[in-house]
């Protein structure tokens, strides 16, 4: 089960206003249309909303970690690399999340959403019937930098918690 269809537009509208501010039949953008304004905004300043990988860390299990089992996430991003906890009421809609991991079966993800309630972070992926099925708390996330080569840990649905090594962070 993915976002649901209401997130998954309101996560596509910038991207629509992008390509409207693109006139492809000059192949440039148009003057007229700004696109600063295209995303979220905080006041004058625009949201920075980031697209995050992380891959499983070295583990007993995974002694050189594996690529095939993380997250990618969308987060609202202050300029100091942390969490911006103010911004996210505004784009807690933009925000989703995808675990993968290779024991789940082949081709297979779960969907869902980065929540955050007081100081604390998490996962929330849905089950069959749209409800919150797995709550994954990110470990003090409020206090860790969200750059490449650092760690996030992650207590997944089995209740173990393994540590996830942020391998990319890029313009959402």
């Amino acid at each position: 089960m993915g976002p649901a269809p209401g997130a998954l537009i309101a996560h596509l509208i910038p991207h629509l206003i992008l390509w409207s501010a693109f006139d492809l039949a000059q192949g440039q953008a148009r003057p007229d249309v700004s696109l600063v304004a295209a995303g979220p905004q905080r006041g004058d300043e625009p949201v920075k909303l980031m697209r995050v990988r992380m891959q499983l860390g070295r583990t007993p299990d995974h002694p050189e970690g594996d690529h095939r089992h993380g997250y990618l996430f969308v987060a609202p991003l202050a300029a100091d690399a942390y969490l911006d906890a103010e911004a996210w009421p505004e784009v807690r809609g933009l925000c989703w999340a995808r675990r993968f991991d290779p024991d789940m079966g082949a081709d297979e993800t779960a969907n869902g959403w980065l929540q955050h309630s007081g100081r604390g972070w998490r996962f929330e992926f849905s089950g069959e019937a749209g409800e919150p099925e797995d709550k994954e708390p990110l470990f003090k996330l409020d206090r860790h930098r969200v750059a490449v080569g650092d760690y996030i840990s992650v207590t997944e649905p089995d209740g173990v918690q393994r540590p996830f090594r942020i391998v990319e962070v890029t313009p959402a």
